[in-house]
């Protein structure tokens, strides 16, 4: 009886504990210019993100745009893993506006205190990766040279 009434009791209080970032695909469509544009619902503590799109079955969504060269020499299952890494990383991205929020420091105070010996810093790549997924990667090279690794 006492294990039937603390599953009765998570599960009225469950909904209410979730923390975190939710992405779910809701659609995906071709837009006027032919890229590939997939709509992304997203919920942040269970709360759905609004956003200034027009809702999809009711839904707030995010578009995220594409086009085929995003996924050159890529298999259908490294395609699938690029557009869901894409929603990782603006989850990523809502968690952190989320973090500033409760955050805030100002624009003049990162400029003032914070950036003094970045005048003459350079960078420069011979390569990059596109990473599809938390775990493999493909880089790339200007001759047109790619190498695939997946880190265990």
């Amino acid at each position: 009886m006492k294990a039937l009434v603390l599953i009765l009791v998570f599960c009225l209080f469950a909904p209410f504990v979730f923390a975190g970032v939710e992405a779910e695909i809701i659609a995906k469509d071709l837009d006027d210019n032919g890229n590939i544009r997939i709509w992304t619902q997203y919920k942040i503590d269970g709360k759905e993100v609004e956003s200034e799109y027009p809702k999809i079955n009711g839904k707030y969504v995010y578009a995220t745009r594409f086009a085929a060269h995003n996924f050159a020499g890529m298999t259908d299952s490294q395609i699938e893993d690029v557009v869901l890494y894409q929603a990782k990383k603006h989850s990523e991205t809502l968690i952190r506006q989320e973090f500033i929020k409760k955050n805030v420091s100002t624009n003049s105070d990162i400029f003032d205190n914070h950036l003094p010996t970045l005048l003459g810093k350079k960078v420069t790549l011979d390569s990059m990766d596109i990473k599809i997924d938390d775990d493999k990667k493909i880089k790339v090279k200007t001759d047109g040279t790619q190498t695939i690794s997946i880190t265990p």
